[in-house]
């Protein structure tokens, strides 16, 4: 059986390293794991993190312009720091997560399974749970697997203006996604693609709600 190797990335502001613990726990359990963790955050959360988690190795870096503000121009450098580290390795693949969800062990084999079935798969946008009330979920990138062509496409970034920003994830997402589904056939699925959950400050734990979960279990 062909090994399938795979890095996780995460950005960590410090509005969310409450989720630290619990996040390293639930990736530890995932069967087929990836071969590295990727951190984004600047040295003090950093600090934060243990060399290794079960097999997975922890690898910070700190974006250029990231301040540990919580602004968008932090995150969206974040976000290209690790873009940057993907296409400095030899990754094909690249899981990007948000460090407030909890995957469930079996995400890798999900993913396989789309990918037996889109063999010209180049990313696998998979919503997750929302944490507000009136919202079922969201469609950040922070639980999807991308492949490395993809990130070449376009780098992370941001508009300023008047002390405003508009940038980070949604942009790049945006552009990419599009192109991707244009010119290359059968290479983007999105969708509930894996049973994940996210966790709140106050430590409450979101679920996909159960008319999205029936095909997950």
């Amino acid at each position: 059986m062909e090994v399938f190797e795979y890095v996780a990335v995460t950005l960590v502001g410090k509005h969310k390293t409450y989720a630290i613990e619990p996040f390293l726990k639930h990736l530890s359990k995932v069967t087929i794991p990836p071969e590295e963790l990727v951190v984004s955050a600047i040295p003090s959360i950093l600090e934060l993190f243990p060399d290794k988690v079960g097999s997975i190795k922890i690898t910070g870096i700190t974006g250029e312009h990231d301040e540990g503000k919580d602004r968008i121009i932090d995150t969206t450098s974040a976000r290209e720091a690790l873009r940057q580290y993907i296409l400095d390795s030899n990754y094909e693949w690249s899981l990007w997560l948000d460090n407030d969800i909890l995957v469930p062990s079996n995400i890798t084999e999900r993913f396989l399974n789309y990918l037996k079935k889109h063999p010209n798969l180049l990313m696998a946008h998979s919503f997750h749970p929302a944490r507000q009330p009136d919202v079922e979920l969201r469609h950040g990138i922070g639980s999807s697997f991308i492949h490395r062509k993809v990130l070449h496409l376009y780098p992370f970034t941001y508009i300023g203006a008047d002390g405003y920003y508009l940038g980070d994830d949604q942009i790049w997402f945006t552009v990419v996604s599009y192109f991707i589904r244009v010119f290359y056939k059968d290479s983007f699925v999105e969708g509930c693609l894996f049973d994940l959950k996210h966790l709140c400050e106050d430590g409450t734990v979101v679920k996909l709600p159960e008319k999205y979960r029936g095909e997950l279990l």
